[in-house]
Order: structure tokens, then C-alpha cells, then sequence
């Protein structure tokens, strides 16, 4: 949730498809504002299977299972389940994100 973040790993023109909607970087930026405002006591904890990894020269994917469990205390609250894949580059920075597709999955 920080917006440093996005412009440390994600290319100017990401793209997240997220259950049927697509966020550009305004919608991203726009969201992490607002959630950040927000003073929740839960936590989130996110845990990933890779299924694949791919690298070509200097492009690559990953497709993988994604899990968030939000916690109050030692109690998990709620779960989701994602499947997702990512495509990422590389710049003169490191590795960054350039599209990442999620979908809503059954549990592992």
C-alpha cells in the first residue's frame, strides 16, 4: 500500500486486470490513496504458488496461485483466493511489472 511502490516495480503503462476491470496506473494510485486513509486493524497476509516461470532475453511471465488471509489477532477473518499471471520487463532499474492478470480461484 504504498505508492512509492508502484513506480519502483510496475512500468508507466501497467495494466491490472482484475476480475473483469481493467486499472491503469491512476486507478492503482487513486485506490492505494484511499485505502491508505482507511485505519483498519486487520492485517493481510499474502502467500504465493508459482506454477511458471518463463524468461526470454529481457522479458518475462509467471503464472501462480495467490492467497490473502486478513487477520484480526491471531483469528483469520477472510480469505481469498486468486489465480493470476504476470509479465514483466527489464529496465535499467530491475525487473518491472508491465501487465498482471487476476481472477478470483477456489482455494488451493
Amino acid at each position: 500500500m504504498e505508492l512509492q511502490a508502484l513506480e519502483t516495480y510496475c512500468t508507466p503503462d501497467f495494466l491490472l486486470l482484475e476480475t473483469g476491470e481493467v486499472w491503469d496506473m491512476e486507478k492503482m494510485r487513486n485506490y492505494i490513496k484511499k485505502a491508505s486513509e482507511q485505519k483498519s486493524q486487520v492485517k493481510r497476509i499474502n502467500s504465493f504458488n508459482f506454477i511458471e516461470i518463463k524468461i526470454e532475453g529481457k522479458m518475462a511471465w509467471v503464472a501462480y496461485h495467490n492467497k490473502a488471509e486478513f487477520m484480526s489477532g491471531d483469528e483469520v477473518v477472510r480469505e481469498i483466493n486468486w489465480l493470476e499471471s504476470a509479465s514483466a520487463i527489464l529496465t535499467d532499474e530491475g525487473w518491472k511489472l508491465q501487465l498482471l492478470h487476476s481472477t478470483i480461484a477456489n482455494k488451493e
